[in-house]
């Protein structure tokens, strides 16, 4: 299972999702941006692809299972588009999805319930932001603010494993991102999909479950798991949700997948 943490330019946390990857080689690796990847550019969806396929060559994975969280769900989505025949399933969690959804949604979503001061802080890191001149620890603390409306229970949220942030090239991936959407590159790419692929996402999530929803309109053979009681991390407030997901897509390969 090769696995592709969210955050575009934020550290890899998902060594807190391998207790769900029952009977699997887990496969790891730091995206460009933040030590001890590459902190140079160019921060494209274009480039994290082809970071990817030189992860799969160098270890000599031939089809092997593809895992992505939030950004990394959404960056699945363009590898299963830009690489086909390169893996046998994929289990996308809580990701960002193939096309825009309304203006200030998500924002919205994270703002629930903020203080004047700390809507009044996001609202200068924002500036910040758009000037260009936000710092990694700014956007780190920008996180941090918003971080309780990530989970259904957001008075006892678990601690954050965002630890760092590269601010610059987090800014110059969300504008790959966006231009991605300008050319619907997902909504023209995925219905050629065929491989077994199922979302799993928290009913409580910011990222509305329509971005799944949509993922799984677009391709023929991908199933949508939604996880009640669980925001953007399901597992973690409702654990083995992952796995039952996974166990459900195993359930539907067929044996000489299963043994690739």
């Amino acid at each position: 299972m090769v696995m592709l943490h969210g955050g575009p330019a934020g550290n890899d946390y998902l060594e807190i999702l391998l207790p769900e990857l029952d009977g699997f080689d887990a496969v790891r690796y730091q995206q460009r941006g933040v030590p001890p990847a590459t902190t140079e550019g160019p921060h494209t969806v274009e480039e994290h692809v082809a970071d990817l396929i030189r992860v799969l060559d160098t270890l000599g994975l031939q089809q092997p299972w593809l895992l992505g969280h939030s950004w990394g769900g959404h960056l699945a989505m363009h590898a299963l588009v830009r690489a086909p025949g390169r893996f046998a399933a994929a289990v996308i969690v809580d990701p960002l999805g193939p096309v825009p959804e309304s203006p200030g949604a998500f924002e919205g979503m994270l703002k629930r319930g903020l203080s004047e001061a700390e809507l009044a802080r996001l609202k200068e890191l924002d500036r910040l932001e758009q000037e260009g001149l936000l710092t990694d620890e700014q956007a780190l603390e920008s996180v941090q603010i918003v971080w309780p409306n990530y989970h259904h229970d957001r008075d006892s949220p678990p601690p954050n494993p965002l630890t760092r942030l590269n601010a610059a090239a987090s800014t110059e991936t969300w504008a790959s991102i966006n231009h991605h959407y300008e050319a619907h590159t997902l909504a023209k790419g995925l219905p050629s999909i065929d491989i077994p692929v199922m979302f799993v996402h928290g009913e409580s999530s910011p990222i509305d479950p329509e971005h799944s929803r949509a993922g799984r309109r677009l391709m023929p053979a991908a199933e949508l798991m939604l996880v009640p009681d669980a925001g953007h991390f399901p597992w973690v407030e409702q654990p083995g949700c992952v796995a039952d997901t996974i166990e459900r897509l195993r359930l539907r390969m067929p044996l000489a997948s299963l043994d690739r």
